[in-house]
């Protein structure tokens, strides 16, 4: 399974947008919603997401492309309680509009092979561009409150693309050409009006799709590229999950390494990595759990031991 990108946790994400969800509706579909300070007001909408994407514009205009070492902890779990994974290591390389893998040793971009047991999601980067002033209109969107903690207080913000919103299109390929349409939530710091987490599910349903459910999130963080003098928001992890009709796959993507586009290999850049972005996920701790008792009936003492 290769697709553009991965994952859902609840069927309702799909039923109905967030943006005309209920607080109930919204809690059911992303359950960690439940800690946000739901406020009614839009008044807060226009200004907040001026200020948030004349930020990212002006990133976006002075990064003209960058590299970053890039590990993949691929998961599947069959509703047997069957588990596999894998690891691979690669150098993700970004130069907008384009967006691939090379091999860390010899550079060479890897190709994506037509079928897979795991799921190697990418483009990324590109999503970010939901938020730019220039597509704003592509989306609804519909501000829907604070949330404080663990030392972060951000607004929240949700959104979902309009059915005539074509010129921006997504990452995940349905065929024909065309890209499935997605929603999301974005999470924003108050202070700067950083974005530090973007969420995006499936918007509707897809007929002949091989997922149920697809859901990929970002979180990113601040980076100083000291010959240029400025800060960046970059990816500091990305996972993406998707649901099948016999299990789901999971996949975590830890980012490192950064450098700009044809820099030495010293030259790269400082980023402050958010201690939840290196820290085991829930699926990755099913899984250890798994293997775990795997490994523990493997080693079930034999019947001609004598028991002390």
């Amino acid at each position: 399974m290769v697709v553009g990108v991965v994952g859902a946790q609840c069927l309702a994400a799909q039923n109905k947008p967030f943006v005309e969800c209920d607080r109930a509706e919204l809690v059911q579909a992303v359950p960690e919603l439940a800690g946000i300070q739901f406020e009614p007001s839009e008044d807060r909408l226009d200004g907040l997401l001026d200020a948030t994407g004349d930020r990212l514009g002006r990133m976006f205009a002075k990064l003209v492309g960058f590299s970053a070492s890039e590990e993949i902890h691929e998961m599947r779990f069959e509703d047997s309680m069957g588990e596999a994974s894998r690891r691979e290591r690669f150098r993700y390389v970004v130069r907008p509009p384009e967006e691939f893998r090379t091999d860390p040793n010899s550079d060479l971009a890897v190709q994506v092979p037509p079928k897979s047991d795991f799921l190697v999601a990418g483009h990324f980067f590109r999503l970010l561009r939901y938020l730019l002033p220039e597509y704003r209109d592509q989306s609804r969107f519909r501000y829907l409150g604070r949330w404080k903690g663990s030392g972060q207080d951000d607004f929240v913000v949700a959104f979902a693309q309009r059915p005539e919103g074509t010129e921006l299109p997504s990452h995940i390929q349905i065929g024909g050409g065309r890209t499935a349409s997605l929603q999301g939530l974005v999470w924003i710091d108050s202070a700067t009006n950083r974005i530090v987490r973007l969420r995006l599910d499936l918007l509707g349903h897809l007929e002949d799709f091989p997922f149920k459910t697809l859901t990929t999130d970002l979180s990113l963080a601040p980076m100083n590229f000291p010959s240029m003098g400025t800060e960046f928001l970059l990816l500091a992890r990305v996972t993406v999950h998707a649901r099948y009709g016999e299990g789901e796959v999971h996949s975590v993507h830890r980012y490192s390494g950064y450098r700009l586009a044809g820099a030495a290999e010293e030259s790269h850049a400082s980023i402050t990595t958010p201690e939840a972005a290196s820290a085991e996920d829930s699926w990755e701790l099913l899984g250890r759990g798994i293997s775990l008792v795997r490994e523990n009936k493997l080693r079930k003492p034999s019947p001609h031991c004598k028991k002390r």
